[in-house]
């Protein structure tokens, strides 16, 4: 993620926690007394209300408002790390090959099959053909191949 696209995230992150904040409070003030069973029982109780509702929600936008901003894709990342070790220097090559997966209705999973495919290809752009070949057919046999090697090498 580039450096201006984190700072971006960062600032509308801080301003929707700082507009959420006032609200956040004034609903934390409706609660106090109507978030328990029997009223006031006690104070602690109240505080506790305000301080998770006047914090919690503003939090909680702001780190939505954060994720979005940012674009973060937990499977992109992931794939782009694995390709670059499994191709380096070929990884354009590579992206092209994985692409042609996922383009029909039936061929769902797409960043996991892609992962599995790069995992099984150990680095050759003719297997990982072969292998996106063979998803597009079946996407169970290269998931199950792919957890096969992992309880393999997890076992060694």
């Amino acid at each position: 993620m580039s450096m201006v696209r984190r700072t971006r995230a960062r600032v509308f992150s801080l301003l929707t926690f700082l507009l959420c904040l006032p609200p956040a409070f004034f609903v934390g003030i409706t609660l106090i007394g109507h978030a328990r069973l029997v009223p006031y029982v006690s104070v602690w109780l109240d505080r506790l209300v305000l301080f998770a509702t006047a914090l919690g929600l503003p939090l909680l936008a702001g780190y939505a408002v954060h994720q979005f901003v940012s674009g973060r894709r937990i499977g992109t990342d992931v794939l782009s790390a694995a390709l670059e070790r499994a191709f380096p220097g070929r990884t354009k090559e590579a992206r092209i090959i994985l692409a042609r997966y996922g383009t029909q209705a039936h061929e769902r999973e797409q960043e996991r099959v892609r992962l599995a495919a790069v995992y099984l290809s150990g680095g050759d752009i003719a297997e990982l053909n072969r292998l996106i070949d063979m998803a597009k057919q079946d996407r169970r046999d290269i998931l199950m191949w792919a957890g096969q090697k992992r309880r393999g090498e997890s076992r060694s």
